[in-house]
């Protein structure tokens, strides 16, 4: 049996919640195929992730070339993008494509850029790692918060 579903919520708890699930075994009923007898084994549930993630983070970094007479910015999306290796091509089988899409629908993103500037990307591991690109938002100016004074971008 496989139940799928999706998670969401601070990354320690997921994991914490992940754990838990791969720890836990369930007795399952086997035939012996020589002795026809029937016995119970107890199997450990095995988690299998398919996730679907978003990441938070600025729109525009200042580059170590920035001054306040001419600001320097570089595009954080596409270096996020090369981090992650995706691009704006479909990549998977034409099922999970078209599922890609409705997520996008569904959550109103909009479809990656054509082009990639950029060939800057983060050091990380990603080994037997495939992200199935969805989408992306930007996210609305905060003018004058309250409490820091200051105008930014609402992450």
């Amino acid at each position: 049996m496989h139940l799928v579903f999706l998670t969401r919520g601070h990354l320690d708890e997921v994991r914490k919640l992940i754990s838990g699930l791969h720890e836990k075994f369930l007795p399952m009923e086997f035939s012996d195929t020589r002795t026809k007898k029937k016995g119970v084994v107890n199997v450990q549930t095995v988690v299998r992730p398919m996730q679907l993630w978003e990441i938070i983070f600025p729109e525009k970094s200042p580059t170590k070339d920035w001054i306040e007479e001419d600001p320097k910015y570089r595009d954080n999306l596409e270096l996020m993008m090369n981090t992650l290796r995706i691009t704006d091509k479909d990549t998977y089988t034409p099922r999970v494509n078209k599922f890609a899409a409705i997520l996008r629908k569904a959550f109103g993103l909009k479809k990656l850029p054509k082009k990639i500037k950029e060939k800057e990307a983060l050091m990380l591991r990603s080994k037997d790692v495939h992200c199935v690109h969805i989408g992306y938002k930007t996210d609305k100016m905060l003018k004058d918060v309250k409490q820091q004074g200051t105008d930014h971008e609402g992450l």
